[in-house]
């Protein structure tokens, strides 16, 4: 059916207070996967608006662990961000820690150490939250 989500995507899932969705970003309707992840894109989208990045996009790369044939094989940060000198760096937004999300982080370590990740995890995302909620209308 048109407009409905697949069947997958309608459970809650584990953390069934998350919401996830379509949203208005920057004049862009983009399928997010937490009110979190929404509210980091449009941070990320002032820091572009001010200079500070130069673009972002949502989960454009896959990371292959290739010599890993069983369990957790592949890893897609939420967001890649490139700065005004040209460098990239990829943020991980993370409420919560999962034993998969932590083996893809330990193996995103190992196998890609030249590779800039940062966690946005809840101490992070709730001083972004409070110090800019108001300014960017967060969701």
């Amino acid at each position: 059916m048109m407009g409905k989500l697949p069947l997958n995507m309608q459970r809650p899932g584990k953390f069934g207070n998350i919401k996830r969705g379509w949203f208005d970003i920057g004049g862009k309707r983009l399928f997010l996967r937490s009110k979190w992840e929404a509210n980091y894109a449009l941070y990320l989208d002032f820091l572009k608006e001010q200079g500070h990045i130069k673009t972002w996009a949502y989960e454009p790369d896959v990371f292959i662990f290739h010599k890993i044939q069983f369990g957790t094989r592949s890893y897609r940060p939420d967001f890649r961000i490139e700065n005004p000198d040209g460098t990239v760096e990829y943020h991980e937004v993370k409420g919560w820690f999962t034993k998969r999300s932590r083996t893809q982080l330990a193996r995103m370590k190992h196998y890609y150490p030249e590779v800039k990740l940062r966690v946005i995890d809840r101490v992070i995302y709730g001083d972004l939250a409070r110090k800019l909620s108001k300014i960017l209308s967060f969701y």
